[in-house]
């Protein structure tokens, strides 16, 4: 109770555009007045955030107004819980409800972090505990750099506010890397941006046509048909969100008799309507076993978007090729061929293998496997081990 007490008092600051580069400010009561003519935290907020002076704040302004201070997850999670008309902008006391809704966010993004990687459980984040900390240490390049300037008081440690600090500078830190994946490919003339045509020749994976449209247009912030490399985290961030909620529409008109399960016919379906590229009817007969963890022939909802968003490219691919048995799992013996083939590092992943087989039968499943490369791959980014290509 202590610790949530010292969170909320370390949080309960403003964020106002703009602000010194080294303030940690999070941000927000709707309410409180500022100054003796009435004007709220609230109006000196949206006086600086409202860049065109229309009176109301777009996604892209919320993000230029806050997003040295806060990760921008958070910011479009707060955007879209605050948005109640569904109209894309902020007004009147949908802004308030915005930064509330932003400080209860970064709260609680502060709470998961502590209670999962303060592994010596005094309430702060050491560096050494940051270092294996995969959730928030995502530059490792920029890591003691970023330490040290997130480390206010100095005390060597990271808590509070100097939590969400350390998460922002490693998240701006990591564009320049990403989009060199992202953009290259695509970049045909190289100037380090991207059309929209460009950018679904680049998405990796299967994803809805209709999701990378519209995360493409809600990232282009200043709408000139392109995304630089600051616009593309944010198309990322978008990205994810709107795959989600294009799978919750389409799944409940599939799912004629509500079991919250589909045969491969519905699923076949499900791709039509999402309007998936590369998902037809010979990939799902061929597949579709592979993406149910039962044997009754059925997926659910969060199978059904890991089966049609990896693809062809993913692990349907792998089980081809290495489940020689054809047992539909991939054992211990397979995995190391797997590991070799893929110039995998041997060790990191046995104990990845190890860490998803949680009924230690020395097999895994299409989703233990996805999970162990995955596992694999977040902890080789942290200890810059060869990840899988």
């Amino acid at each position: 109770m202590k610790f949530l007490m010292v969170l909320f008092a370390v949080l309960g600051t403003v964020i106002c555009a703009p602000l010194p580069d080294a303030a940690p400010e999070i941000a927000v009561s709707s309410g409180a007045t500022v100054d003796g003519k009435g004007e709220t935290k609230t109006d000196t907020y949206m006086d600086n955030a409202d860049a065109n002076k229309d009176g109301q704040l777009s996604i892209d302004e919320l993000l230029e107004a806050s997003g040295r201070f806060l990760p921008f997850d958070v910011i479009i999670d707060a955007f879209k819980m605050a948005d109640k008309d569904t109209d894309s902008f902020l007004k009147g006391e949908e802004v308030g409800a915005a930064l509330e809704e932003a400080h209860l966010l970064a709260t609680m993004e502060i709470a998961k972090v502590t209670a999962a990687d303060d592994t010596d459980e005094n309430g702060k984040i050491s560096a050494e505990e940051a270092k294996n900390a995969t959730d928030i240490m995502t530059n490792p390049e920029h890591f003691e750099e970023d330490i040290a300037t997130a480390d206010a008081d100095k005390d060597g440690e990271l808590s509070g506010a100097e939590i969400i600090t350390f998460i922002v500078l490693q998240q701006s830190k990591r564009l320049s890397g990403d989009n060199d994946a992202f953009l290259k490919p695509a970049d045909n003339d190289g100037d380090n941006k991207v059309n929209l045509e460009e950018v679904t020749t680049a998405v990796k994976g299967y994803t809805p046509k209709a999701v990378i449209e519209e995360a493409f247009h809600q990232a282009d912030a200043n709408n000139d048909g392109f995304l630089d490399a600051a616009e593309h985290l944010l198309y990322k961030q978008l990205e994810g969100s709107l795959i989600a909620a294009a799978f919750n529409t389409s799944f409940v008109v599939v799912d004629e008799d509500m079991d919250g399960l589909l045969n491969s016919t519905d699923t076949l379906k499900l791709a039509e309507s999402l309007q998936i590229d590369g998902i037809d009817g010979a990939f799902v007969s061929t597949y579709f076993d592979l993406a149910s963890r039962s044997e009754a022939a059925l997926i659910d909802q969060q199978e059904a978007v890991e089966f049609l968003t990896t693809g062809k490219t993913g692990i349907p691919q792998l089980f081809e090729e290495f489940d020689k048995d054809a047992s539909k799992t991939i054992n211990s013996d397979e995995a190391s061929a797997m590991a070799a083939e893929l110039a995998l590092n041997a060790d990191p992943f046995k104990a990845a293998f190890a860490a998803v087989d949680k009924d230690a039968n020395g097999e895994l499943s299409p989703f233990e496997l996805r999970a162990a490369l995955v596992d694999y791959d977040q902890k080789s980014a942290a200890t810059g081990a060869e990840a899988p290509a």
